[in-house]
């Protein structure tokens, strides 16, 4: 199966004419953690950079190209000393071989367009609600068909898939340990880096764990558990058919192995004042073979916007199962940067976000500065040795000159609900600052 696709892709890129329409593209990504806790949990040190550069060829007859590659690896800036803040990079975990340089092909697809009809087959990063993680430096990675259709349906986008194998991109290693805390529930199973000899670990999860490196294809029944080869079979639907409000649904099936069934909704309007206002709501409903009980999420979404202010409040209710989030996404309106506990069982979560875009001022100050500043609460969770219910506060200020260049400072406050457990301090306080520019 893979050296079909590999064969596909090369064989479009030698067969597509190139033509003034080719495009060459790519970003930079820079990132220092510069403080944090002194407790042997949280991480104080980490500094990284991330290039990606991707080829795009003309369309001839509906069909196009592309291929893209990155790297990614320490600044020199990472103090080996320290606790390392190991998700934004892609080396074994073993020593300071966590920061070592690591090249990758990300995408490689040919695409076929015909009308609003669109096929794409080969390697891919995949933006539907449970395959997309927006915060990793290297993404999680598919490889396999997708099509999608405005023609089927009236107001809507048909979206279908066909997934053998993904890759873990570089934050699955924090998905499964600091974020998940070992639980299964943030956006992997258990992962290793790549190259890594995985050890015999203490996990929760009762799903079989296979060692799962980074950065490596690998069949989607060891993905989720199982030796045998298996599927990934999605299917969605985008419908706009109701004024100002977007419906989607989806379906993700692994040969009975693994069923997700997800739906939102979101309405958006505009008042004669100026004021701005969306409502949402979510619903998820997972099926694991094997495994007693069917977990399930719900949640409400409200925003309200004036001018360069804008309040949004969310609530997450799960079930007494909790949710086994294998590919990576994270849907949940109560999610923050480093803390996934709506997918925990028998957990209330609530956020609240205060965002505020700072004018100018007359020209005395640039235009694209804003801050944000978020308050997460998570009830206990019913999993084993939980201690209280946890917390995260995240604080961004944010400087955009441009719509391709973003200068971000960030600062995570985050408790567990594990801290405390056999005495140990499991809280947060870290500081980074990020650097953004996409050409």
């Amino acid at each position: 199966m893979k050296i079909f696709f590999r064969s596909l892709v090369l064989s479009s890129l030698l067969l597509i004419n190139a033509s003034a329409h080719e495009k060459i593209s790519g970003n930079i990504k820079l990132g220092h953690t510069f403080d944090g806790k002194d407790n042997g949990y949280d991480t104080t040190t980490g500094s990284f950079y991330y290039l990606n550069l991707a080829y795009q060829t003309a369309t001839y007859n509906g069909f196009d190209a592309k291929i893209s590659a990155s790297i990614v690896g320490d600044t020199g800036l990472t103090d080996k000393n320290k606790r390392i803040t190991k998700g934004a990079f892609m080396g074994e975990n073993i020593g300071d071989h966590i920061l070592d340089t690591k090249y990758q092909i990300e995408e490689a697809y040919i695409k076929y367009k015909k009308g609003k009809t669109k096929f794409k087959a080969g390697h891919f990063r995949l933006n539907t609600p449970m395959t997309h993680n927006a915060t990793s430096t290297v993404p999680n990675l598919y490889e396999g068909l997708i099509f999608s259709s405005r023609e089927i349906l009236d107001k809507s986008i048909v979206i279908g898939g066909f997934i053998p194998r993904m890759a873990y991109g570089a934050r699955a290693l924090s998905d499964w340990s600091r974020i998940g805390e070992k639980t299964g529930t943030a956006g992997s199973v258990k992962v290793y880096s790549v190259d890594d000899d995985p050890t015999p670990d203490v996990t929760e999860l009762s799903l079989p764990q296979n060692g799962i490196r980074r950065g490596k294809w690998t069949n989607m029944g060891k993905i989720t558990g199982s030796d045998d080869n298996s599927y990934l079979f999605l299917g969605g639907i985008l419908n706009k058919s109701l004024p100002n409000t977007t419906i989607q649904a989806w379906e993700y099936f692994t040969n009975d192995l693994v069923n997700i069934f997800y739906i939102d909704a979101m309405k958006k309007e505009e008042l004669s004042n100026g004021i701005k206002t969306m409502i949402g709501a979510q619903f998820m409903l997972q099926k694991v073979k094997n495994e007693s009980g069917t977990p399930m999420l719900f949640g409400l979404k409200g925003a309200l916007s004036y001018q360069e202010l804008k309040f949004i409040a969310a609530y997450n209710k799960s079930n007494s199962d909790k949710i086994f989030n294998l590919w990576g996404g994270d849907p949940a309106f109560t999610s923050s940067s480093i803390s996934k506990n709506a997918y925990r069982p028998d957990v209330d979560a609530y956020k609240f976000i205060a965002q505020y875009k700072v004018p100018t001022f007359n020209g005395k100050l640039p235009k694209g500065i804003s801050l944000m500043v978020s308050h997460a609460i998570y009830s206990k969770s019913s999993l084993p040795n939980t201690q209280k219910d946890a917390s995260e506060t995240d604080t961004k200020l944010k400087y955009m000159p441009n719509k391709d260049l973003m200068f971000m400072l960030v600062n995570v406050q985050r408790t567990t609900e594990f801290d405390g457990y056999e005495g140990k301090d499991k809280t947060q306080n870290t500081s980074k600052f990020v650097i953004k520019y996409r050409f």
